[in-house]
């Protein structure tokens, strides 16, 4: 196969960050799958803006590397991303924005594309920025293997004949002894969380919740858990691998509904198809179905053909956002069997967004 051919779009105040990418994305230079081209690759005596030119029409896969200084040049934003974007929306190339740094850049045509890392955060944000660097070079190779342009419409075909089931299972809640449930919206509140374990620490799912009560919580999973608290949304946006702890009646699962709402609804992640699991269902359905086959299924009641198929592409090429609510409710009997299950299908399709909800 003759390697894709990426071209680099950067600020010159951005070099060690591009360098650092390009280091990155070595391997698969050196196995054939992709080739980069910037132009520090310009040789002495060639004319720079023809070589520029030349492969900026010959790329595959165009990086945008976003930063104050990449939208404040003329040249970047002026000349190679107006040719980017002409190109992109002829379907000759895919053009994909990659964060540096912080900064406002959703204009009208970059924030319609899907950016990396994860959520279109900033590389420099990250704690472990080669985690940051390793995420890009993920999304990198999903696009090599699912173009955005074969991906999109199915992506928009299952939001359409899955939309009305969203819309059923999480529009509405049962309130107390109220006769009529009410819609998620007239009781939706901001929630504000704390946002993550301390530091350095990495516990498996089940180590997490072993022992996971109200008086043990900061040992578990805070530290000293005075952090300061951000808005649910946000703690979304920042972790694709996300489980949410609390106390019965504290909004848990009416967080999740709305989540799943918001993006049914193309407020958040429009890219990404919402796919809501009751865990209790999942857990005691017969036969003992593999999340993918347990969701599979459900697609398959929304009319949906070869469901299978469709659910492992879909999740192959990073774009569900897989909702697992109440995994307190799981029995006893089932806990190690759904734990694995749910920790071996987030490792494997890695580029997809997970959020869990759990009573402590």
């Amino acid at each position: 196969m003759k390697p894709i051919e990426i071209f680099l779009s950067y600020s010159h105040r951005d070099e060690a960050l591009m360098r650092e990418l390009v280091k990155h994305l070595s391997r698969l230079q050196r196995e054939g799958w992709v080739q980069t081209w910037h132009d520090r690759k310009i040789t002495p005596g060639s004319e720079w803006k023809g070589q520029i030119d030349q492969h900026l029409e010959s790329a595959q896969i165009i990086l945008l590397l976003v930063s104050a200084d990449f939208m404040a040049s003329d040249y970047c934003y002026d000349v190679e991303l107006k040719r980017a974007r002409a190109r992109h929306q002829a379907g000759e190339a895919c053009v994909i924005p990659v964060i540096l740094r912080p900064v406002d850049w959703k204009e009208k045509f970059l924030g319609s594309l899907q950016a990396l890392p994860t959520d279109g955060r900033p590389i420099t944000l990250w704690e472990d920025q080669d985690e940051a660097f390793l995420n890009v070079v993920k999304g990198i190779l999903r696009e090599i293997e699912f173009p955005q342009n074969e991906v999109n419409p199915l992506v928009q075909k299952i939001r359409e004949q899955i939309s009305s089931d969203i819309q059923k299972r999480c529009g509405t809640m049962r309130v107390l002894d109220m006769e009529q449930p009410i819609t998620v919206d007239s009781i939706y509140t901001t929630v504000n969380i704390l946002e993550k374990m301390s530091r350095n620490q990495r516990l498996s799912l089940k180590n997490l919740l072993d022992g996971c009560e109200l008086e043990s919580f900061d040992r578990f999973l805070l530290g000293k858990a005075r952090q300061e608290r951000i808005p649910g949304v946000e703690a979304v946006q920042r972790h694709d691998k996300l489980l949410i702890l609390g106390k019965p009646g504290a909004g848990k699962t009416t967080f999740l509904k709305w989540l799943a709402l918001q993006c049914k609804e193309g407020e958040l992640y429009p890219e990404r198809v919402p796919i809501f699991v009751t865990l209790k269902e999942f857990a005691e359905e017969e036969g003992q179905p593999t999340l993918i086959e347990f969701i599979a299924g459900q697609f398959a009641k929304r009319g949906i053909e070869q469901a299978q198929g469709i659910v492992e592409t879909l999740l192959k090429a990073g774009r569900g956002f897989v909702f697992l609510d109440g995994l307190d409710e799981v029995r006893k009997e089932d806990d190690d069997r759904i734990l694995n299950i749910i920790d071996r299908t987030s490792k494997q399709f890695d580029g997809n967004q997970f959020v869990m909800t759990c009573r402590i």
